[in-house]
């Protein structure tokens, strides 16, 4: 038995200016959890319904995706594949009426259908305005299986919408707390001045390849086998928005793509003397915040503030000054463009190594324990761990102690395992737990010896004991 309730007229919250092509979610939107949203129907009535070029679906798909769409919808019907709760939707429209027939909505009404068949409508009526602009739309429904979306644009009798983000729940404590910790890091980092290099150029082959300049010191390109980019740090669950691909090219000179949140693992403790950054005048930050991370988690913030660039495209060294980094992390607000942007573009970053030190020598300076000539690695360090076992497809860990009895009998012959050729193909490493405290803290290991197999990267079995039999099955079982 369904029910319907009267329209209720609801004022849009607005939220921030957006920029052109995809414009980013708010930075300071709740949790979103898009991946409660399975299929989406969107038809334009305005021509013969029984035309399937006119089912708008796909374009519907990426107004949800937050990708540019030609959409150009008078009903959109969103089906939950559970029952969700609703605070509300983050919607980014285009004003821009003399652009492509866009058709901003004068107002929007949704009726949402609860799972017991109860309806509610709510209208959203929206002021004319220049722009991207980003508002945020009440909902506040704990059971919401349908939502549906009619309307007219301001020109037509259709309406448009770049992008439209269900909101489901409040920010919990511990995104808060992150929140409140990035706005702290912004606040206190020192501010360090770029030193600008030269004015950047294009080559023949197309306005993409910023040549880097010429008096930059010797670059570890090797040093950088995965770059993780979010243009929005609330959607976690969304592999749309992860710009890793993209991210890379920025590496390489070639990096034209919204970026919100950098972080780039490096696969060796490295020196840092610096990064060269190629900016230009529109859509890159004015203000970017490094935060280092080396071996020991300590962490260093560095804010870099940026002149509004003369040219279209200039290069800038940042000092950094820094031992042993294992992780960059990089944030910016706002763009010479859109100063409300959360959103930024970083056409070319490359780190640079002190001028003394070739690729060589640092590609030789292995964060493990390990030659060729020794069949057995050794580990100490957290972060050692994790390239470890994430760089070597099979591997076989002994956790023991140097006083622990059990650990001295079996060793030799776990050992002895490690050498046999037809275990050629697995990785055999040692973890002394008193040394590596931190390491063994976080493996949990209670008592010694514990073995623990990983594959692929992932672990695959673990157990306490100095059993020759159990361990020579778990080596067996990664071949």
């Amino acid at each position: 038995m369904s029910s319907s309730t009267d329209i209720q007229i609801v004022d849009p919250e607005f939220i921030h200016e957006g920029h052109g092509g995809c414009c980013p979610i708010p930075r300071d939107a709740p949790n979103i959890k898009s991946s409660e949203i399975p299929s989406i129907k969107a038809i334009n009535e305005t021509k013969e319904e029984d035309d399937e070029e006119y089912d708008q679906s796909v374009e519907a798909q990426k107004m949800m995706k937050g990708e540019v769409n030609n959409g150009h919808f008078t009903h959109i019907s969103i089906p939950f594949s559970s029952s969700s709760q609703m605070k509300g939707a983050s919607i980014c429209l285009n004003g821009l009426i003399h652009w492509y027939h866009i058709s901003p909505p004068s107002h929007l009404t949704f009726t949402l259908t609860s799972s017991k068949g109860e309806k509610t409508s709510k209208k959203y009526e929206f002021p004319e305005f220049e722009g991207w602009h980003w508002y945020f739309l009440p909902v506040d429904l704990p059971d919401v299986v349908l939502c549906e979306i009619t309307g007219k644009g301001r020109e037509e009798e259709y309406f448009d919408i770049d992008s439209l983000v269900f909101i489901s729940r409040e920010e919990t404590s511990e995104e808060i707390k992150a929140r409140k910790a990035r706005e702290k890091l912004w606040s206190e980092a020192p501010v360090v001045k770029p030193e600008f290099v030269k004015e950047g150029d294009y080559k023949s082959e197309g306005r993409d390849s910023i040549p880097i300049p010429c008096d930059n010191p010797q670059i570890v390109d090797p040093l950088f086998p995965m770059v993780k980019c979010k243009r929005d740090s609330y959607r976690k669950e969304s592999e749309e928005y992860d710009q890793s691909s993209q991210s890379q090219t920025m590496l390489i000179g070639k990096g034209f793509v919204w970026l919100s949140h950098i972080s780039i693992p490096f696969p060796l403790p490295s020196p840092m003397k610096g990064a060269y950054i190629c900016v230009n005048n529109c859509y890159s930050s004015p203000s970017l915040l490094f935060t280092f991370t080396d071996c020991d988690g300590k962490k260093t913030s560095k804010k870099y503030e940026f002149t509004e660039p003369e040219h279209d495209y200039e290069w800038h060294f940042l000092p950094i000054d820094l031992d042993n980094v294992v992780l960059c992390e990089i944030e910016g607000k706002g763009t010479w463009f859109d100063k409300n942007s959360r959103d930024f573009w970083i056409n070319s970053l490359v780190f640079t190594i002190p001028e003394e030190i070739v690729v060589s020598e640092l590609l030789s300076l292995l964060p493990w324990e390990h030659s060729k000539d020794d069949i057995m690695t050794k580990l100490e360090k957290t972060c050692y761990y994790f390239e470890f076992v994430e760089h070597h497809p099979k591997v076989v860990i002994d956790c023991f102690a140097q006083w622990c009895g059990p650990c001295k009998r079996i060793s030799p012959i776990f050992h002895s395992l490690a050498e046999k050729p037809e275990y050629s193909t697995i990785d055999f490493v040692q973890i002394d737990v008193d040394e590596a405290d931190d390491l063994a803290e976080y493996l949990e290991i209670a008592a010694m010896p514990t073995f623990i197999s990983y594959l692929n990267g992932e672990k695959k079995e673990s157990f306490t004991g100095a059993s020759e039999r159990r361990i020579e099955l778990m080596i067996k079982s990664l071949l």
